[in-house]
């Protein structure tokens, strides 16, 4: 068996497993009664939109590495994905979520066939792109579009 077709098994063995998990945690945890009153097409909803935030933030790792290395080296939006879910997988699994940018870096490295502190460093920008540039753009529009949020956004500083 070769090294690419178990890689792709793990990862889908991976994300099964940790699905169930949750799921099983979810039921175990949560009354019976509020699992079967919600709304089917809610929750369809839900799981659409963050399978979309995930398809956004795998196209937003692409066009930075498309900046990083130019076009000759990129990769499929699939393999982008995937170095989303590990990431996310192991940082939802890791104090504080600090896992994930390590594991997205290793795994575009390995993909790429280059050194790994180069991504480390994409993985790095990818976070403060998050935290600050998002964070200033939702400033802003708190600021003039929901003028009173403003003691809100003053208050979880």
């Amino acid at each position: 068996m070769s090294a690419k077709k178990l890689s792709k098994k793990a990862i889908i063995l991976t994300l099964v497993i940790v699905t169930l998990v949750i799921l099983v945690y979810s039921i175990v945890t949560v009354s019976y009664h509020v699992i079967l009153q919600a709304n089917p097409l809610a929750i369809a909803i839900a799981l659409s939109a963050y399978f979309l935030s995930w398809l956004v933030s795998a196209i937003r790792l692409m066009v930075l590495h498309r900046i990083l290395d130019g076009s000759n080296s990129l990769l499929s939006i699939r393999d982008y994905f995937y170095a989303r879910l590990l990431g996310g997988l192991v940082a939802y699994l890791t104090p504080s979520a600090i896992g994930g940018e390590p594991v997205r870096a290793y795994y575009i490295s390995v993909k790429v066939g280059q050194r790994f502190p180069r991504y480390f460093a994409l993985a790095l920008y990818e976070v403060f792109y998050d935290v600050v540039v998002v964070g200033v753009i939702a400033l802003v529009l708190a600021i003039y579009i929901f003028p009173l949020s403003l003691p809100v956004v003053l208050v979880s500083a």
